[in-house]
Order: C-alpha cells, then structure tokens, then sequence
C-alpha cells in the first residue's frame, strides 16, 4: 500500500518552471513500490512520486532509488493532463510505457497518482 514519506532535500525534482524563473519546490513525495508487480521492486528499488507545481499546473515524477534496475526511473507527468496520455500512439506512449516498467497497467497508475495528488 502506498505510504507518504516526509520531504528532504534528496527529493529534490530538479524541474525548472520557465513561467515562473525557479525551481519547482517537492510538496509531497509518496512511495509506491508495495503497489508495483515487478518482482525486482521492493527487493532493490524503491518507487517514489514526487509531486510539486508550476504555472501550468501540477506534476507528478517518478523516480526510483537507485540505478541498480531502472537505470533511475526519471520522468514527469502534468497530473491535470494526464488523460491526454490514453489518446496517444503505441510509440509515443511515454506513460503507458514507465508505467509498464514497474509492473502496472496506465489507468492503475493514473489512479495512484489522483489519488496521492495534492489539491489543485
């Protein structure tokens, strides 16, 4: 079951809001790896999402912790998008792909992370 941990500066996001000139700041970080079916996870990954905000709207990355498997699993997502993500072609499926990575289906993903969103 996914569980919120606290925030500390090695979750940093490392995503640059040109609207605004800054950083975006991590709000919230939540770890999903007891949700994920891949036998590896858990055992050598943890599965973390980070959320924050820019201008446009909140984000969500998923990272992992460590590059052991994945290679460090690093990519975000706008959350108030996301279901522009299920009308896309099979090669350009960017989060259906991630989300096959760590052993869910994309509508089980795009539920975790509604779910775990901060408020808009």
């Amino acid at each position: 079951m996914a569980y919120q941990i606290r925030v500390s500066a090695r979750h940093w996001t490392g995503i640059y809001d040109a609207g605004a000139g800054v950083y975006c700041v991590t709000e919230k970080v939540v770890d999903i790896t007891d949700d994920c079916h891949c036998p590896n996870i858990g055992k050598y990954e943890k599965i973390r999402l980070l959320f924050t905000r820019t201008q446009r709207g909140r984000i969500v990355k998923m990272v992992s912790g460590s590059k052991r498997i994945f290679k460090g699993l690093n990519v975000h997502f706008f959350i108030d998008e996301l279901d522009e993500q299920f009308n896309v072609s099979e090669a350009d499926d960017v989060f259906g792909r991630q989300a096959k990575i760590i052993g869910l289906e994309k509508l089980e993903l795009r539920e975790l992370i509604e779910l775990h969103a901060p408020a808009r």
